[in-house]
């Protein structure tokens, strides 16, 4: 029986130590897999980082930041926090790569917004961190994927915000990518970007392209917050439901993983005629 760190043929997998949610890391296993990584995983929980849990050998710590969510005042301090608790550790360890990847969000109302800049320019000058930019990761629920009952779609707000999606498997694929690239001399501003599909949607055309229905019923932020008061809201609810956008400016997709980034059409179960790439918004 082969040793569980080689994939056949005798190559050793990829291994990383991935610091992500519960339902995060649970989304990327197969993709990782298939792309000839594997992960220890370490959650966003703790108030102190865990170093004996960081695995021996590791080829890169990997901080994902995506779909994080908590009140305002905790989501902040952990972005402020724990990434360099965790770059520090991953050092002391003597892992060399550090790679952190966050939604790239604009229009946050909130200081999350503020501590995510501060956390990345931090991650990428004191630790020298490759800053791998998302798009919107899919395949969680909640409300920037929607709901849908009978002939309606549920849609938070007014659906203005924009997005670009990101699939786990192309997720999963680029974080192995980086992690067996070549570590570069000074190793800082390092910086690229991730998505899945090739244009941006409004939240609402994505919703309800998505998950059906022929009619829309729009519900005020303010009751999503409601039911969300125990949870808090990600980065990407925050960017969204206001308006903003989890958009990609400049994608990788090719560069990284060797994949163009697929029409809209793909995304939406077969509600949006192949030739129409990008959609309108109807808001």
């Amino acid at each position: 029986m082969k040793d569980d760190e080689e994939q056949a043929g005798g190559e050793r997998s990829t291994k990383l130590a991935l610091v992500a949610t519960e339902a995060v890391s649970g989304l990327l296993k197969n993709g990782l897999a298939e792309a000839g990584g594997r992960a220890v995983t370490i959650g966003w929980e703790e108030e102190s980082f865990p170093v004996e849990a960081l695995p021996e050998e590791a080829d890169a710590l990997v901080v994902c930041a995506l779909r994080l969510s908590a009140g305002t005042r905790k989501l902040a301090s952990l972005l402020v926090k724990y990434p360099r608790l965790a770059a520090a550790a991953a050092q002391e360890k003597g892992i060399r790569k550090i790679i952190y990847a966050v939604p790239e969000v604009r229009g946050i109302q909130d200081e999350t917004g503020a501590a995510l800049r501060a956390s990345v320019v931090m991650m990428q000058h004191k630790y020298g961190a490759v800053v791998l930019r998302c798009g919107m990761l899919r395949g969680l629920g909640g409300a920037i994927e929607g709901w849908s009952t009978g002939p309606v779609t549920i849609i938070p707000g007014q659906g203005w915000g924009m997005l670009n999606v990101l699939e786990a498997e192309d997720l999963a694929a680029g974080l192995v990518a980086l992690a067996r690239g070549p570590v570069e001399e000074n190793g800082r501003e390092r910086s690229f970007g991730l998505a899945s599909s090739e244009g941006g949607i409004s939240l609402g055309d994505y919703i309800q392209l998505t998950r059906g229905g022929v009619i829309r019923l729009h519900i005020p932020v303010s009751v999503v917050g409601l039911l969300k008061s125990g949870s808090g809201e990600s980065l990407e609810e925050r960017a969204l439901l206001q308006g903003g956008s989890a958009g990609v400016e400049a994608n990788d997709s090719e560069k990284l993983i060797g994949k163009k980034a697929d029409a809209l059409s793909k995304f939406a179960r077969g509600k949006v005629p192949r030739w129409l790439d990008t959609p309108a918004s109807s808001q």
